[in-house]
């Protein structure tokens, strides 16, 4: 008789009990409070009305280094100016706050917000702890308002 399936059924159940004792959260205790945070980071940034700014940012994931080197992101108007290809999707804050609003249904997510402002200053997502190397995050430094 094989007893694998049975076995890894076990391992499964017991992992999935041993994970709130462990300090980890279902993936809704998670996204409720994240989509809270989410909710007063966009409200400041929105009062914040701020159009010209430019931030450093930094992809940290398993990808080539076009994915992963640091580039400065500049806006103007609302609109980014020569954003390299590979930071077009967090070229702007409201695009930052996009990819933690995607992230909600992650196992972790962690995002840390400016308190003025709103912007983020860095993004963690797992979506998954049964699959390597799909964790992505972003490191978001230097973010400045031109004076005119």
């Amino acid at each position: 008789m094989n007893t694998k399936p049975t076995f890894g059924l076990a391992l499964i159940v017991a992992m999935a009990a041993a994970a709130p004792a462990a300090g980890f959260s279902h993936p809704d205790q998670i996204g409720s409070s994240a989509r809270a945070k989410l909710e007063r980071a966009e409200q400041r940034w929105e009062d914040a009305r701020i159009l010209n700014y430019s931030y450093r940012i930094r992809r940290l994931c398993f990808c080539s280094r076009e994915f992963t080197r640091k580039v400065t992101i500049d806006v103007r108007n609302g609109k980014p100016r020569r954003t390299p290809r590979a930071y077009r999707d967090v070229n702007k804050v409201e695009k930052l706050f996009d990819v933690i609003r995607d992230g909600l249904d992650a196992e972790i997510l962690e995002a840390r917000y400016r308190s003025g402002t709103g912007v983020p200053r860095s993004i963690y997502i797992d979506r998954s702890f049964m699959i390597a190397d799909e964790e992505i995050g972003y490191e978001i430094t230097r973010f400045a308002v031109p004076r005119d």
